[in-house]
């Protein structure tokens, strides 16, 4: 079951403390790679003079931008063979020729220095080649309810490793798993399987929103696992009783509103509803009040179709202690003919517990991760996280600042929070000591790769200063940090999945992204906005951010329609807390003053003046896409560094467990104690 190494390391590396050495090295020490992650932000792009397309690249990889389509620079950046450059080049200059051949067709030739960015980013990313597993088994469709393509393969592969994580486990050591625990099930998509056949396993399903706990004991019952709890009354003596207590103005005495059918507990069920099973959930998508929120007992589920168990459990996750979970537990009863009483369930002794979760949002994983040294019941963990812009930092400032780029209003807001949860987990990137990069000076220098960690002898440049060999250790000239810090657009950044880009995903995001950043210009020009600073000479604009949101798909018709599609929707009414009921916010105010006032011919003006830069625009974005890989590496690398630094966690590994095409967040992070 574990992988011969327990990271999934790209080609080049063999040895996972080398590959981590070279992934902390390169991560801090390349300046042109914290510039795309996380030193610029595209809403910036048409915002400055000079342009941000100019101070950060170099100027030869500019003019091979020229040349090329946008969809041939992602081929270039994620799918070519790079090695083959170096024979073609020898070939070329043989012959003196100035292109290359690709296909049928010839291209100018990308610089050496572009190939070389592209390689040490490529050799840093984490391998996420998922091998199917072998067997036949199928999800019942009947347990697929609900879900999506994307949803299938996820619980079918993940439910698949976990029954064979859990059986090796069982298999190799005394302390057997009889739970697994789901760490924010949701509707329970995952437990819903591993509860059913073939698998048949206890689950407990911890969730924080009671509306989404009796959705997703409606999804048992239309899964057929649940039956409908099914209310036997005299109607008679019913609506006699309900109009005697409608003249008397009272309640019924001593009894208790039943739930609705489908959100029952089920036939089988054999724990009472407390009072608060009973209240009405607003059914809202934010997350409930801390102080609002107790720890709500388990119900105990029994799947018709199978031998394992549901228990719900609605509790909010604060910190990484499941004490108050593990003792709502209770044994699944001896299967008997009759069906057991349902006074006969009784609390579990010493469960032996696994804690999973299918794609955790941020902080969530870490503490699913720490439950497996906060809690002696907890075996092991087995975890796939998403989100990483949801993440907080640990270190304060946790914002890498480039001196000759604005701090983006929001970045200064959302960065300047230190969390004791948040990134970095690991006492190796908490103390991590680097040198502070210097900033790109003038327009964009020359790449070089970073010096050897172990032999700085490669020329310093603008772009890639040299690092010293002692890189972690401190200076006379105090010219380091400690700490590895990832903000919020570098976090962002990496959800990313560009090697899943088609043309006609990348052409509306492109379009999307365009319209945002010359909204921003719009804005800019018209005394919304304070202007950014030039070179770092002027301080961080003082306007707060403008938080556009979603908008419909007709507003992407063209720009005219976006920017009257953006002012609507900020200058709708907003409730108060006052007298005065709704009013318009002062960002509204001010587009109906300033920006509703220009015709439509005024606006596609924009447009016609900043064409020519879309392109330009895309390349950026592509590029930070693509290099925020290695900034998803840190964050897994960090998460499992931590593992392996535990006392009592015998085996920590990360290995993909879906294909990355329908699933780009797609590895798990798995820890075992011994």
């Amino acid at each position: 079951m574990k992988p011969d190494k327990p990271l999934p390391l790209p080609p080049e590396f063999t040895d996972v403390d080398t590959y981590v050495d070279s992934l902390l090295h390169f991560g801090t020490s390349c300046t042109l790679l914290r510039t795309l992650c996380g030193g610029i932000h595209i809403n910036d792009f048409f915002n400055r003079d000079p342009d941000l397309y100019t101070q950060v690249l170099p100027q030869e990889w500019r003019e091979y931008f020229k040349s090329v389509e946008i969809f041939e620079l992602l081929d270039l950046l994620m799918r070519e063979d790079l090695e083959t450059f170096q024979t073609q080049r020898s070939e070329r200059e043989s012959e003196s020729k100035e292109s290359y051949e690709i296909g049928n067709g010839a291209r100018s030739e990308p610089p050496q220095s572009l190939i070389r960015y592209i390689k040490d980013v490529r050799r840093h990313l984490l391998n996420r080649d998922f091998k199917p597993n072998t067997s036949n088994r199928k999800m019942d469709r009947k347990i697929a309810v609900g879900m999506n393509v994307k949803k299938v393969h996820e619980v079918e592969n993940f439910s698949h490793y976990v029954d064979g994580l859990t059986s090796t486990i069982n298999a190799n050591s005394e302390h057997k798993i009889t739970h697994l625990v789901d760490f924010g099930a949701g509707v329970n998509y995952l437990g819903r399987a591993l509860a059913s056949q073939p698998y048949n396993r206890n689950i407990i399903a911890i969730e924080s929103r009671a509306h989404v706990v009796e959705g997703a004991k409606k999804m048992d019952v239309l899964a057929k696992i649940s039956e409908k709890t099914v209310v036997m009354r005299n109607k008679k003596e019913w609506r006699k009783m309900e109009e005697a207590e409608a003249l008397n103005g009272t309640s019924p005495a001593g009894k208790e509103t039943p739930l609705k059918p489908s959100m029952s507990l089920g036939a089988n069920a054999s724990i009472t509803p407390t009072d608060r099973d009973l209240v009405h959930k607003e059914k809202t998508k934010r997350t409930p009040d801390e102080s609002s929120i107790q720890t709500i007992r388990a119900k105990l589920e029994l799947p018709k179709n199978g031998q394992g168990t549901i228990q719900y459990v609605e509790h909010l996750i604060k910190k990484s202690n499941l004490e108050e979970v593990i003792d709502q537990i209770v044994s699944p009863p001896i299967l008997s003919d009759p069906p057991t009483i349902p006074n006969s369930l009784s609390k579990a002794q010493e469960p032996g517990l696994m804690v999973i979760s299918l794609h955790s949002c941020g902080n969530l994983l870490h503490h699913g991760i720490r439950t497996l040294t906060a809690n002696p019941s907890v075996r092991a963990v087995a975890l796939v996280g998403c989100c990483y812009n949801l993440m907080t930092e640990r270190l304060n400032p946790p914002t890498y600042k480039i001196p000759f780029l604005r701090e983006h209003p929001r970045l200064e807001k959302t960065s300047n929070i230190g969390d004791a949860d948040g990134f970095p987990m690991s006492t190796r990137f908490l103390e991590y000591r680097h040198k502070i990069l210097k900033p790109i000076q003038g327009t964009g220098g020359a790449y070089e790769t970073p010096s050897s960690h172990t032999s700085p002898t490669t020329t310093s440049t603008t772009c890639c200063p040299d690092t010293d060999a002692d890189a972690d250790t401190p200076s006379p000239d105090d010219d380091h940090e400690t700490g590895i810090r990832l903000n919020i657009t570098a976090r962002m950044m990496a959800v990313q999945a560009p090697q899943n880009w088609t043309p006609t995903d990348s052409s509306s995001f492109f379009t999307r992204h365009f319209y945002r950043a010359l909204l921003q210009r719009l804005f800019l020009d018209n005394g919304i906005l304070d202007p950014p600073p030039s070179h770092g000479t002027r301080p961080p604009g003082k306007t707060a951010p403008i938080i556009i949101g979603t908008l419909r798909k007709s507003c992407y018709a063209s720009f005219v329609t976006y920017v009257r599609g953006v002012v609507g929707k900020l200058s709708q009414p907003q409730p108060q807390a006052s007298l005065e009921g709704e009013q318009i916010s002062e960002t509204g105010r001010l587009l109906q003053q300033k920006i509703n006032i220009l015709t439509d011919a005024e606006i596609q003006d924009y447009v016609t003046r900043f064409a020519e830069r879309k392109k330009e625009l895309s390349v950026i974005w592509s590029l930070m896409a693509f290099s925020a890989g290695v900034v998803e590496a840190m964050v897994l690398v960090d998460r499992w560094t931590f593992l392996r630094e535990q006392e009592g966690v015998v085996e920590a590994w990360v290995e993909p467990v879906f294909e990355y095409g329908l699933s780009p967040r797609n590895l798990v992070i798995v820890g075992i104690k011994g």
